[in-house]
């Protein structure tokens, strides 16, 4: 029996639980989160073992599914690998370069299975692979991509996406965007070169409730 553990207890936490509990042979054996109402009720919900101490569950679990806030991402990994867990992190690794250099640097990367860009297993994406594999369309010469966000204007209180920590990936881009530029390099079988990239991240909110 594979033990999973889930750090962080929010909505896409939820996602990977139910997803858990629906695969042979693996259970949920506990999750960890610092809010404790969030964590009694996630738990209660997916019968599983509350942990105050990320430790403990590490030291007890196979694998570590970390759904935390993102700029918790790089200590949650760390803090995993160093428990020999192997990881499936929800993106992104990390916010920025020096982050990103404790995690390449890191002994056991290879205990980094998965970062779950998971448009890569969308019904018409598989679609299109198996097209461009089969030699049914042309070259590809140009993609464009769209998407509408606007949970920021949705949202009537502050979460931890509106923390001045989140700035770096948090926002439209860094939630949606980072997809669609996967699937762009998924399916070209390419690379982006970083010194073209262009970006502009901006939300105007006019008033939230602090809780």
């Amino acid at each position: 029996m594979i033990k999973y553990g889930i750090i962080g207890t929010g909505g896409i936490a939820k996602i990977h639980a139910e997803i858990i509990n629906d695969i042979p042979n693996v259970c949920l054996f506990g999750a960890h989160d610092i809010v404790d109402d969030s964590l009694e009720k996630f738990c209660s919900e997916f019968n599983t073992t509350p942990f105050k101490d990320i430790h403990s569950m590490l030291e007890k679990v196979d694998i570590a599914v970390i759904c935390s806030p993102n700029f918790c991402h790089v200590d949650h990994i760390v803090k995993s690998l160093d428990h020999n867990c192997d990881v499936l992190c929800e993106k992104p690794l990390t916010s920025n370069l020096s982050e990103t250099n404790i995690i390449r640097h890191y002994n056991n990367l290879q205990n980094i299975k998965s970062i779950n860009l998971n448009y890569r297993n969308l019904t018409v994406v598989k679609k299109i692979m198996e097209l461009i594999n089969n030699d049914k369309i042309g070259e590809i010469i140009s993609i464009r991509m769209a998407f509408l966000k606007n949970s920021a204007y949705r949202r009537k209180t502050f979460t931890w996406r509106d923390d001045g920590s989140s700035k770096l990936s948090s926002g439209a881009l860094g939630d949606l965007g980072v997809h669609l530029l996967d699937l762009a390099t998924h399916i070209t079988d390419s690379y982006v070169k970083v010194e073209t990239i262009k970006t502009k991240m901006m939300t105007k909110v006019k008033k939230k409730m602090i809780v």
